[in-house]
């Protein structure tokens, strides 16, 4: 018979205490297996606590990579689009590009832009006039196809243009010419120039006005425009007598290699700073390759006043003509004739002219010299540059009379009032009256000086009464300045410029 499961363990009395102590066994065990019960049910609790937790951060990190997806596959399609869009432009660009580069090619030339101060042309030439200027045209031409074929022998050069400007100052050369015997008079210079630019279309000499370096800027510019054109595929330039010129030429060798389609023209020995750009250099058969004699010249002085009479007393000079028994007593005004005839109505006013009436007028001659007339003069800077002449300040009071007067009158006509020679017929919209008060015509003169002049700084006509520069030069700070763009001159006038050429130090 196997025991009890309640009953004491065998071998053990069956007695009230060891059952006692079974029964506290089992309850202390049965306590033990509660305790390990609940702590795996814990644990089981924890574990799935943290498994929903990762469960969650599972989705969440799920739900972000799939929003990345999403925009990553928005991204690749704008991607797409783009690239698209961008290949379409690009072929339009190429297309364009390729049509510039047909463009090109189709007509090119080649320019010669020469300043005409150190450029002459040979005697033979300038003495031969209009004649000399064709036959001076045709050999230019010849000698430029020659260097071009020599520079590009790979290319027709038959089938380029040829564009030649060459800017000169022809009132002054032909006043040297003329001195120096090369030519017998000015008209033949012209005549020359005539069958220079009628021979060849694209050849031209332009007459730039009186005054020295007048061409700077015409041929610096036209140097410059012509190196940014992609159809010109050489540039002959000639400054070589002018070291204000190398600025100019250190811009134009830019990487783009404007400076491999640039030569030097050299008719006359270059300057040193010339050499140092280490550009090629050539020479033109048609010009000289020496400078003009020099001739000393002539004064440009104004005749000088008559020599005044000898000293003579009061009494001599105020003679009574009633006095001279040989002459009839005219009426006053009145000179007799030396023929003894009729009085003629004159006034001597010299005594040459007294001894041919043979009388002497009642009245006393002035033997003061003649003042000499004021000549007209503009002033230019160191640089060549017109400088204006300062002008009187505007008197308030007169100020306030004008614009009072103006607003019922209308605006005042500049040309008249300043120059004297506007066609009222032809400007009806302004006031053509009477001469103005001497206050007046200074604010009037203020009123267009601060206009510019449409020549700038290279206006040569001395009756200009615009503006040529900003009167505050490099400091002024207006940012709508009408002068912007000539800031840069300076204001120190350096020569006065006379209406005949002839110039003078400040």
């Amino acid at each position: 018979m196997s025991p009890s499961p309640l009953g004491p363990p065998p071998g053990q009395p069956d007695t009230p205490d060891a059952f006692r102590h079974f029964v506290q066994n089992f309850e202390a065990r049965q306590g033990h297996a509660r305790q390990e019960v609940e702590n795996f049910q814990e644990q089981l609790r924890r574990v799935d606590h943290e498994r929903e937790e990762s469960y969650k951060l599972m989705v969440h990190m799920y739900k972000q990579l799939l929003d990345k997806n999403t925009q990553k596959c928005e991204d690749f399609d704008n991607e797409v689009v783009s690239r698209r869009n961008w290949h379409r432009e690009a072929n339009d660009y190429k297309r364009q590009l390729d049509q510039l580069n047909l463009a090109a090619d189709a007509s090119p030339f080649a320019a010669v832009i020469l300043d005409g101060d150190g450029a002459v042309f040979n005697n033979e030439l300038l003495a031969k006039g209009h004649e000399g200027g064709v036959e001076a045209a045709h050999m230019l031409l010849s000698n430029i196809k020659n260097q071009l074929k020599n520079i590009y022998p790979k290319s027709n050069i038959d089938d380029w243009s040829i564009v030649c400007q060459i800017a000169m100052s022809l009132p002054g050369l032909g006043k040297k010419l003329t001195e120096v015997g090369l030519i017998s008079s000015i008209a033949q210079l012209n005549d020359f120039v005539h069958g220079f630019n009628y021979s060849q279309p694209l050849f031209s000499i332009v007459d730039v006005g009186k005054g020295n370096q007048r061409a700077d800027g015409k041929c610096r510019e036209m140097a410059r425009l012509m190196a940014r054109v992609k159809q010109c595929k050489h540039l002959f330039f000639g400054p070589c007598q002018d070291l204000g010129y190398i600025p100019a030429l250190q811009g134009l060798r830019d990487p783009f290699g404007s400076s491999q389609r640039l030569t030097l023209v050299e008719c006359l020995p270059a300057l040193p700073g010339f050499r140092e750009l280490q550009l090629p250099f050539t020479r033109f058969t048609v010009f000289r390759s020496e400078s003009l004699p020099n001739v000393a010249r002539r004064a440009q002085t104004l005749p000088p006043p008559p020599a005044p009479p000898q000293q003579r007393s009061t009494s001599e000079l105020s003679v009574n003509t009633q006095s001279r028994p040989s002459v009839s007593s005219p009426a006053p005004g009145d000179v007799a004739s030396p023929t003894g005839g009729a009085p003629v109505n004159a006034k001597p006013t010299s005594y040459a002219a007294m001894s041919k009436t043979g009388a002497v007028p009642h009245s006393t001659i002035s033997i003061a010299p003649t003042k000499p007339p004021v000549r007209k003069f503009y002033l230019v800077n160191k640089d060549n540059e017109r400088v204006d002449k300062p002008l009187p300040n505007v008197d308030p009071a007169a100020e306030k009379r004008y614009f009072a007067r103006r607003k019922v009158e209308g605006s005042y006509c500049n040309e008249h009032y300043l120059k004297g020679t506007c066609d009222p017929n032809y400007c009806k919209h302004h006031v053509h009256g009477p001469p103005l008060p001497k206050p007046d015509l200074v604010i009037i003169q203020h009123k267009a000086r601060s206009l510019p002049c449409m020549n700038e700084s290279h206006c040569n006509d001395v009756d200009c009464y615009y503006g040529h520069h900003c009167k505050y030069g490099r400091h002024c700070t207006n940012s709508e300045c009408r002068f912007s763009n000539l800031h840069y001159v300076d204001t120190n006038p350096a020569y006065r410029v006379y209406e005949d050429g002839t110039e003078e130090a400040v």
